[in-house]
């Protein structure tokens, strides 16, 4: 299995870009590489502009995806919610036919569901 996962750092955002196949054997490189990600954002990297449009959320681009299975949401979802705990969100850039496939898995409904606000989350 084949996946690879680059960190690609623009004045204003933070852009991830995958590639290959996310499953159990390559799922650990992608964490990693969100780990690094959420990080540089909490470090201030990626600030933005401040525009309505611009939340400072990490952008991930699934696009070139070939296969994924249920163990490739677990770096996904893990990044959602440190994200969300730091007031950011995640984004995904997803091609058609990876959609598909990420929407037939068990736990895919876990990416579209709003995390909570820290706020809420604490009460």
């Amino acid at each position: 299995m084949h996946m690879s996962a680059q960190l690609v750092r623009y004045p204003q955002a933070l852009l991830v870009r995958v590639a290959g196949e996310l499953d159990v054997t390559t799922a650990p490189v992608l964490d990693q590489v969100l780990r690094t990600a959420t990080r540089l954002l909490s470090a201030g990297a990626g600030r933005g502009t401040g525009s309505i449009e611009d939340d400072r959320g990490l952008w991930v681009d699934l696009s070139d995806l070939q296969s994924v299975d249920d163990t490739g949401l677990v770096p996904l979802r893990s990044a959602q919610q440190r994200l969300a705990a730091d007031g950011r969100r995640l984004h995904l850039t997803v091609a058609p036919a990876t959609m598909l496939r990420l929407l037939a898995l068990p736990d895919a409904r876990l990416l579209a569901a709003e995390p909570p606000a820290p706020a809420a989350a604490a009460r």
